[in-house]
């Protein structure tokens, strides 16, 4: 079953994105194993699966995650922190703390102002906390997707998936840049605006960074693009977006270049396998 339901209400709160959502991914719900394949992960193309999560304990009852939950489960667990609204900042650094001290600093009320007045922001971002917090993963399940290969005949070979956590508050970023790995990406609570470019998409028109530990990520600021610098990147009008919801898992395609931006205070998993 396909639907493409609105998301009014983020479409008015999204400025540089011209208030409208256009592209939108498709949202599946009872797809089997062979039309993601065929359809999805073959050609690269993302889609949102809304089914998926429904029975993970970390979406309902006693253990729904909240920002109270993970602060009863692992408030006492030091995590390194990225501060800054990217990490293509310059003034970009990371600190180790532990999570009740970056829920009271980055996502309590009034708590992201420093002494001078600065905005700040702090994320916990790509970390694997649940080989860490059995508890955590007990909230949670690796999708069955994630077994499926482009490759049939590489189906009985076994599947290394790496499972890393996203949390942080209202406004964090992921730049626009790409990962060597499929990804299905678990938003658990909050909402995400995503923007998925082909990864046929010209590397001359992305600008990838001229930085070799950053070649992955591209130099142009997808929220205020210098059209003087990267005239190129104006004209891509060949991508895919969505504002991620609640239970939803988003199927990103390898190499296909993405950008991701916390529109509510969030969290999600990323799930990598290839």
């Amino acid at each position: 079953m396909i639907s493409n339901d609105n998301d009014c209400h983020f479409e008015t709160i999204i400025p540089y994105f011209r208030n409208r959502l256009k592209n939108r991914i498709t949202r599946v719900r009872d797809m089997d194993f062979q039309t993601f394949r065929d359809q999805y992960l073959r050609p690269k193309v993302p889609v949102i699966i809304t089914d998926c999560m429904t029975e993970w304990p970390a979406l309902s009852g006693d253990h729904k995650w909240t920002v109270d939950y993970i602060r009863s489960v692992c408030g006492y667990r030091t995590v390194p922190i990225e501060i800054g609204s990217k990490y293509t900042d310059e003034e970009w650094s990371q600190r180790l703390i532990t999570v009740n001290e970056f829920i009271g600093q980055y996502l309590a009320p009034n708590s992201r102002c420093d002494t001078t007045g600065a905005n700040r922001t702090g994320y916990l971002a790509q970390h694997n906390l649940f080989d860490q917090i059995v508890e955590l993963m007990a909230d949670i399940s690796v999708p069955d997707y994630c077994c499926v290969r482009a490759d049939e005949d590489r189906e009985d070979e076994e599947v290394d998936v790496d499972i890393n956590a996203w949390f942080g508050p209202k406004g964090t970023v992921s730049p626009l840049h790409f990962d060597p790995k499929d990804n299905l990406l678990a938003q658990v609570f909050g909402h995400k605006y995503v923007r998925i470019y082909s990864s046929d998409t010209p590397r001359e028109a992305i600008y990838p960074n001229d930085c070799r530990l950053l070649c992955n990520t591209s130099a142009v600021d997808l929220e205020c693009v210098d059209s003087e610098r990267f005239p190129a990147f104006e004209g891509l009008d060949d991508y895919y977006e969505c504002v991620l919801r609640e239970g939803e898992l988003l199927f990103m395609p390898t190499k296909c270049w993405h950008f991701v931006k916390s529109l509510s205070t969030s969290f999600s998993i990323s799930f990598w396998w290839k």
